[in-house]
């Protein structure tokens, strides 16, 4: 996603070249999620599939003139989840797109997109970005080096996983978590687990799993 973002900002920045600091109204807004030619469908990852509705969205969208006049785009996040209803709606759009628009298909699995959807595409392949760069990348944002380090080590090499874990507040939970259990609090941890939601009690499992792999 952070780096459909930097494609958006590249296309729409208001002074015709992007630069990572750059504070147009484009820029800004697009960072905000709230610019009129750039917009996610499907960013609710727990639904297990995309609803043909969405789809209708994303083509009716794209079919209007830009409201800047520059260039529209539209990003659908976790697109193996593309129905194939839902991916052969999409088809017309990608033989024929209309001028100036681009489409961005985010997924983790494309062998798990339709071979008609893939033929189409221009495939780009991200691999993992280097613990360091991501930590040294959040300390910039003022974050400081200790939860850097924490998030960029949990962030399985994506920059603005890093960064959502930081807006979920994942690093203050964290500590709080292994305060508890260093003051020997083990029972009352577990109490609380027991109390949680089937989601919260994994993660906390996961996060003694980390401490004792740590540790060791």
């Amino acid at each position: 996603k952070a780096l459909s973002r930097s494609f958006a900002r590249l296309l729409l920045c208001e002074k015709g070249k992007f630069s990572e600091g750059c504070e147009c109204s484009s820029c800004r807004r697009i960072e905000n999620n709230q610019h009129p030619d750039f917009h996610y469908f499907g960013e609710d990852e727990s639904k297990r599939s995309f609803a043909i509705s969405e789809v209708r969205d994303v083509l009716n969208g794209m079919s209007l003139r830009s409201f800047e006049g520059k260039a529209k785009i539209a990003v659908l996040v976790g697109a193996e989840r593309l129905t194939t209803e839902a991916a052969n709606a999409l088809l017309k759009l990608l033989e024929e797109p209309p001028p100036s628009s681009y489409l961005l298909l985010l997924t983790e699995n494309p062998r798990r997109l339709l071979e008609t959807i893939r033929s189409r595409c221009s495939i780009i392949r991200l691999r993992p970005v280097q613990k360091e760069t991501i930590a040294a990348q959040l300390e910039k944002k003022g974050i400081q080096k200790e939860e850097a380090v924490y998030l960029a080590k949990k962030s399985n090499g994506s920059f603005s996983r890093a960064l959502e874990m930081h807006e979920e507040g994942e690093w203050e939970e964290a500590k709080e978590f292994i305060d508890t259990m260093c003051r020997g609090q083990a029972g009352s941890s577990i109490s609380l687990w027991q109390k949680s939601e089937r989601s919260e009690i994994v993660k906390n499992i996961r996060r003694t799993a980390e401490i004792l792999r740590d540790a060791l």
